[in-house]
């Protein structure tokens, strides 16, 4: 195996730098990879989606692939083991390109790493692997923000590695985060203000200025000028809408491969909202997909299918608000809403293959999995996603039901106790807590016999009518838990 990675391009020194990026040899290996994936030899497609990225690390395909070809080795056989030695010798090198996409795949297989993410961003930056170097510092500055105690340090390298891949407005935000954590730092301060600077400089189009062409290159072309102004607008009319669809249109036709062609043209569609549009935008993204590899479009295309799925989900409500009392209705609406769901499910697991330390859509496909009453895997993917600071308040929320589903109360009583010790959390999820804490502690008073829970119960049930007596069937609740108090007590 290390020899033919060798003679397919393994070692070396080559594609250190952007100018001597080729995507061309890329390609050839991340089609090498795909035929090795699909055969399922996923240590042989790493190898190949690694020496494609030494090629040119910018290309969005490579690190879709790899982290599909990762993730498949890890659940397999081999998985324990990790990777041979011969695969590792096959795509080392010497060049920023090299040590990069080494960095990379050491993090691929420990995702949760903060500290392999922060690495992989850096090399990242000094590779210049452009839009893919950035998609690497985002993650790494998740899982940095959802550190314990996050560091100081790891923040200034993050800022570090945003300036050099040239998204100084994420450098901005990495600095201002190392401040809070030491504000008395003047002269951090100081370098957060010439990032800011650079950051408008860049959203403005001033670093351009001087060079050849300059501002005069930025409009030499009237009509292009007018396309721009046109499709920044906010409010269009129809008829503008109709002409930015048209070149579009003309563009992506030109050139139906071109990422970007196909990404604006599909967006445009999207922002018509007709009925025809939407379906066009989703079959232009399943084709991107198929022509390009990029799963961000097989995301795009899966997202417009739960939005059409999610009307048609409110029609058959309202069909049943209709007709409550009709059998063959509700039976219909339980029916299809259960393949909606499912549908939905299958959506999200593209999302969750696909970014791994994405948190939004693992939370998504918990809350589907609870639809479903797949309790325990639902719960396997909340505990994954509970310290995560954005999402913690509904995460213990949800994972405290579905222990209580599944009759664990004890750990079910512990989640709610944790979630109502979560900050920042809306008045409204408070109270939804505190009932569900409530309600799981009546369950363990009325399993158990558990005195002290019905009483604790009867407290929260209280609280809960003394601040908004309509609250759901509160006032039912407290009648059923001071029954349940005093037939413990008689005992």
């Amino acid at each position: 195996m290390a020899l033919f990675g060798k003679v397919l391009g393994g070692g070396g020194d080559e594609g250190g730098s952007p100018a001597d990026y080729s995507p061309e040899k890329a390609q050839k290996f991340f089609e090498h990879a795909r035929t090795a994936y699909e055969t399922q030899n996923f240590e042989y497609a790493i190898q190949h989606y690694c020496n494609g990225m030494r090629q040119d690390p910018r290309i969005q395909a490579g690190l879709d692939g790899l982290w599909q070809a990762v993730n498949a080795f890890k659940q397999g056989s081999n998985g324990k083991k990790g990777l041979s030695k011969e695969t590792i010798r096959a795509i080392s090198g010497k060049t920023d390109a090299d040590r990069f996409v080494t960095s990379l795949l050491e993090w691929m297989q420990a995702p949760t790493d903060a500290g392999a993410a922060v690495r992989a961003a850096e090399l990242a930056g000094k590779a210049q692997a452009g839009p893919v170097g950035a998609v690497i510092a985002d993650q790494a500055f998740k899982l940095a923000l959802a550190e314990k105690k996050p560091r100081k340090d790891t923040f200034l390298r993050l800022s570090e590695a945003y300036s050099k891949l040239e998204r100084h407005d994420k450098s901005v935000s990495a600095a201002e985060q190392a401040l809070k954590i030491d504000p008395a730092d003047g002269e951090l301060s100081a370098r957060i203000r010439s990032l800011a600077a650079a950051a408008t400089m860049q959203k403005g189009g001033y670093e351009q200025a001087g060079q050849q062409g300059g501002f005069r290159g930025m409009i030499r072309d009237a009509d292009k000028q007018r396309q721009l102004i046109e499709q920044e607008s906010i409010v269009k009319t129809e008829e503008t809408l109709d002409r930015i669809i048209a070149d579009c249109e003309k563009d992506y036709l030109a050139r139906p491969t071109d990422q970007y062609a196909i990404e604006k043209y599909a967006k445009r569609l999207l922002e018509r909202g007709r009925p025809v549009d939407e379906q066009k935008a989703h079959d232009i993204y399943m084709k991107g997909h198929k022509d390009t590899q990029q799963v961000r479009f097989r995301i795009a295309a899966g997202e417009i299918t739960i939005r059409q799925q999610q009307r048609r989900l409110v029609d058959l409500r309202k069909m049943l608000e209709a007709a409550p009392n009709d059998p063959d209705v509700r039976s219909v609406f339980e029916h299809t809403a259960r393949e909606i769901v499912e549908r939905e499910v299958e959506e999200y697991k593209v999302q969750v293959e696909a970014y791994p330390t994405d948190v939004k859509p693992k939370f998504e496909l918990s809350k589907r999995y609870f639809a479903l009453d797949r309790f325990e895997d639902a719960i396997a993917l909340l505990q994954e996603i509970r310290n995560d600071p954005k999402f913690r308040g509904h995460v213990l929320n949800m994972l405290g039901q579905a222990f209580m589903r599944i009759d664990f109360l004890p750990e079910s009583v512990e989640t709610f106790r944790q979630a109502t010790e979560v900050r920042e959390i809306s008045s409204d999820l408070q109270l939804e807590i505190r009932y569900n804490l409530m309600c799981a502690l009546r369950k363990l008073g009325e399993q158990q016999g558990d005195l002290p829970s019905a009483e604790e119960a009867y407290k929260i049930s209280s609280s809960i009518a003394i601040q908004q007596i309509n609250y759901r069937d509160i006032r039912v609740q407290r009648e059923a838990i001071g029954k349940l108090v005093q037939q413990l007590k008689a005992k």
